[in-house]
């Protein structure tokens, strides 16, 4: 992936084709409080740096941080 906004509408395309996702309309978009926390993350996150990811959302951010590489 290029951009951040890329690797949020794919992540979110992967979490939107989940079966459960579908079946309990648990749909997420690329809103502006998600756009803004995952370039703060991006932008703190050193080159090779390991994100943790302690299970409170969907996974959306540091599904598309794992995409961006």
């Amino acid at each position: 992936m290029d951009s951040i906004d890329e690797a949020l509408a794919e992540a979110i395309k992967q979490f939107n084709a989940l079966e459960d996702v579908k079946k309990q309309g648990l749909f997420e978009y690329p809103h502006p409080l998600l756009v803004a926390e995952t370039r703060a993350v991006v932008d703190k996150l050193p080159p090779g740096g390991t994100l943790i990811d302690i299970g409170t959302a969907a996974g959306i951010l540091p599904h598309a941080v794992h995409l961006l590489g």
